[in-house]
C-alpha cells in the first residue's frame, strides 16, 4: 500500500510462506497425504488472515508515536494482541475439530490449516514485530527501505492514513445514520431468507468437466461422452457368506433382484446372477443332462456341483445349444482355503448416466434396495455375518455425496462451538454470542449468495462437494477476522454505543479494509481470469462471496447491531434514570496504562457522585472504602 513499507511487507509475506511450509513438514510428518484442496487454499486463507493481522499491527504501531521503539511496540501488542490472540485461537479450533470428521480431504485441509494459522500466529508476535522494531529504528535513523545502506536527509516520516479518515469522517457517519440502519437489516433479512430457500435448491456433484481445462481433449471426450454413450457403467450386487441351499437366502436373493430389475429409472434388467443359471445345470434329468453331464449330480455335494458348473466352457456343447455357460462366471465365485463359497456376485447394468444427479441417484437407488434385503439375511453365525451390498467403480466417489450435507453440518457445527467457547473463555458472554452470531450469519449467507449466483450466471454450477465444503470450513475461520477485532475495540471502548462504535472502527476499520483490498480482494481477482472452470467457480466466486460477506458482516452490520441491541451499554447511560454518559471521559490511545486507569477509577468515582449526593467531591472519594 505504501513504498515507505516494501521491505516491512516483504517481510510479512515471507512469514506466510514459512507458516505454510512448517505447516506442511508437521502434516507430512503425522503421515498425511495432500489433496487438491488442501494445497490450493490453505496458502490463500494464511495470506488472507496473516496480512490482516500485519495491517492491525502496523496501524497500532502508528497510534502509539510516544517514546522510544521498543516502548511504542509494546503499547501496540498490548493494544491489538488480545484480538489477534483471540482470532487466532479461536481459528485453530475452527479448523482443529474438522479433524473429527470421516472425510479424508477434510480431515487434511483442516489439519493443515489448524497447524498453519498457529505458525503464522506464532511468527507473527515474534518475528514480525521484531521486524516492525528495526523498521522503525531504520527510519528514525534516516536509512531508506530495503536498501537501508542508504541514508535520506532526516528522519523518514509516517505517511498519512488515508483510509483511516475516510472511515472516521464519511463511512462511520453515514453507516450510523438511522436509514442506513434501516437498510442493512432489510438487505440482512433478505439474505437470510435467500440463504433458507438456497439450502434446499443446491445440487450434489462436481461436474467432471469442470475440473479439466475448458479447451483441453479431455473435456471434449468427457462432452461428447455425456451427449452420445447409450450403455450404462456395469456394477455388482457382492454377496458374503450366504447358504445358497437355503431357501431363506435364496428367497431373499431372488426379491432382492426382481427389486433391482423393477427399477427401471437406473438399472436395465435383468440382473445376470450365476445362481439361476446353476440352478438350470443342477438338474439330473433335464434334456441337457448329459450334453452338460449332469446326470449323476444329484450324488455330489453343493461346493462340488459349483465347481462343475464353472468349468463348463463356452465353447461346450452345454453352452452353445442350451446357454448354461459355467465360465462366464468364474471370476463371480470366489472359494475359500476350505472349498466352500466365501463370496459372490451378480453383475447388473445402469442405464446411460449423463450428468452428476444421475451417478448420484443410481448409485443411491441400487444401494438402497441391497441394503434393505440385505438386512433381511437370517444370521447364523457371528462370526461369519451374511452380508450383500452394491458395488461399482464410481460407486467409490460418488459414496460421499450419501453423507457430505451431514460432513458439512458437523464442521459448522464444531466450528461454531469451538469459536464460542474460545471467545467466552478469552472475553465475555456479550462478545461470545455476537461473533458466534456473525459467523454462523456468514456461513449461511454464503449459502445464499451461491445460488443467487448460480442463477444469475447460469452455465456451470457451484454444487455442493468437498470443495465447496471446504470453501465452508474456510469461511467460518476467516469470518473471525472480520468481526473479532471490531467486537473487542468496542469493548475497550468508553461511551454510548454509537460512540464505542466510532471509536472501533477508528481502531481497527482501516486495517481490516486495507486487508480486503490487497490480500483478498486483489489476490482473489487474478482467478477470475483462470483458464479452469474449477478456479473461477469455486475458488473466484466462492472466495470473493467469503470476503464481502465478511466485510459485510464486520464492518456494516456487526457495528449497527451493537448500536441498536447492546443493552448492557445502554443501562450504563441510564442508572438511577439519570443521564450518565461516559463518553465525555474518553481515554486516548497514546496515553500509558496507569493514566489510562486512572481515568477510568475517576469517571467511576463522578458516576457514583451523580448518583448519590451525599458525596461531595468525587475526586477524593475512595471506591475501596465503600460498603
Amino acid at each position: 500500500i505504501n513504498a515507505e513499507y516494501m521491505g516491512l511487507g516483504l517481510c510479512g509475506i515471507l512469514i506466510v510462506v514459512a507458516s505454510v511450509v512448517c505447516a506442511v513438514a508437521v502434516v507430512s510428518l503425522c503421515g498425511f497425504g495432500f489433496s487438491m484442496i488442501s494445497t490450493e487454499v490453505v496458502p490463500f486463507l494464511i495470506l488472507a488472515i496473516g496480512v490482516d493481522n500485519m495491517f492491525i499491527i502496523v496501524n497500532a504501531f502508528r497510534r502509539s508515536n510516544k517514546g522510544s521503539v521498543e516502548h511504542r511496540v509494546g503499547k501496540a501488542v498490548a493494544a491489538v494482541g488480545p484480538s489477534i490472540s483471540a482470532a487466532a485461537i479461536c481459528e485453530v479450533l475452527a479448523f482443529a475439530v474438522g479433524v473429527l470428521t470421516k472425510a479424508p480431504a477434510l480431515v487434511v485441509f483442516c489439519f493443515l490449516a489448524a497447524t498453519a494459522v498457529a505458525f503464522n500466529f506464532l511468527f507473527q508476535i515474534t518475528a514480525f514485530v521484531s521486524v516492525l522494531a528495526l523498521d522503525a529504528i531504520r527510519r528514525q535513523s534516516g536509512r531508506r527501505d530495503i536498501l537501508c545502506c542508504l541514508r535520506t536527509d532526516g528522519p523518514v516520516a509516517e505517511p498519512s492514513n488515508r483510509i483511516k479518515n475516510f472511515i472516521e469522517e464519511k463511512y462511520t457517519p453515514f453507516l450510523l445514520h438511522k436509514g442506513t440502519k434501516v437498510a442493512v437489516l432489510l438487505v440482512t433479512v433478505g439474505l437470510f431468507v435467500l440463504s433458507g430457500f438456497g439450502c434446499a435448491k443446491l445440487t450434489l456433484g462436481l461436474n467432471q468437466e469442470v475440473t479439466i481445462l475448458s479447451d483441453s481433449d479431455l473435456f471434449h471426450y468427457f462432452r461428447d461422452e455425456a451427449r452420445l454413450l447409450e450403455a450404462g457403467p456395469i456394477s455388482y450386487i457382492v454377496l458374503e457368506n450366504l447358504n445358497y441351499t437355503d431357501a431363506d437366502d435364496v428367497g431373499v436373493l431372488r426379491n432382492m433382484t426382481d427389486a433391482l430389475s423393477e427399477n427401471n429409472a437406473t438399472v436395465v434388467p435383468p440382473v445376470f446372477s450365476w445362481l439361476k443359471t446353476f440352478n438350470q445345470f443342477n438338474i439330473s434329468i433335464a434334456d441337457w443332462a448329459t450334453d452338460c453331464g449332469t446326470t449323476d449330480i444329484d450324488d455330489l455335494p453343493f461346493n462340488e456341483k459349483l465347481k462343475m458348473f464353472i468349468k463348463v466352457g463356452i465353447d461346450s456343447v452345454c453352452c452353445k445349444k442350451y446357454g448354461i455357460c459355467g465360465e462366464a462366471f468364474v471370476s463371480d465365485i470366489v472359494f475359500n482355503s476350505s472349498g466352500g463359497v466365501s463370496t459372490t456376485r451378480f453383475r447388473f447394468s445402469h442405464t446411460p448416466l449423463r450428468n452428476q444427479k444421475d451417478y448420484i441417484n443410481a448409485f443411491g437407488s441400487a444401494r438402497a434396495i441391497v441394503d434393505r434385503f440385505s438386512n433381511q439375511f437370517v444370521q447364523t453365525d457371528a462370526a461369519r455375518p451374511k452380508r450383500a451390498y452394491a458395488y461399482s467403480l464410481f460407486y467409490v466417489y460418488f459414496d460421499q455425496y450419501s453423507y457430505i450435507r451431514g460432513v458439512a453440518l458437523q464442521n459448522l457445527a464444531f466450528a461454531l462451538a469451538a469459536v464460542y467457547a474460545a471467545v467466552l473463555l478469552i472475553r465475555n458472554f456479550q462478545a461470545a454470542i455476537a461473533i458466534f452470531l456473525c459467523v454462523f450469519s456468514s456461513c449461511f449467507t454464503l449459502v445464499g449468495a451461491t445460488y443467487a449466483l448460480n442463477s444469475i450466471f447460469g452455465g456451470y454450477q457451484v454444487e455442493i462437494n468437498a470443495v465447496s465444503v471446504v470453501n465452508l470450513v474456510m469461511a467460518s475461520g476467516l469470518s473471525v477476522e472480520f468481526c473479532i477485532h471490531i467486537m473487542l475495540a468496542y469493548q475497550r471502548a468508553y461511551g454510548d454505543p454509537e460512540l464505542r462504535v466510532q471509536k472501533a472502527l477508528s481502531m481497527m476499520g482501516s486495517s481490516i479494509l486495507v486487508g480486503i483490498v490487497t490480500t483478498k480482494f486483489l489476490g482473489v481477482l487474478v482467478l477470475a481470469f483462470a483458464n479452469s472452470t474449477l478456479f473461477r467457480l469455486y475458488y473466484f466466486r466462492m472466495y470473493l462471496s467469503i470476503i464481502l460477506i465478511g466485510a459485510f458482516h464486520g464492518l456494516v452490520l456487526l457495528p449497527v447491531v451493537l448500536t441498536l441491541f447492546d443493552n448492557e451499554a445502554k443501562t450504563k447511560q441510564r442508572l438511577g434514570g439519570i443521564e450518565a454518559s461516559v463518553n465525555l471521559f474518553e481515554v486516548s490511545e497514546d496515553d500509558d496504562h496507569y493514566h489510562h486507569q486512572s481515568v477510568r477509577l475517576e469517571n467511576e468515582q463522578m458516576m457514583r457522585t451523580i448518583l448519590d449526593p451525599s458525596i461531595s467531591n468525587y475526586k477524593s472519594y475512595d471506591p475501596s472504602k465503600d460498603d
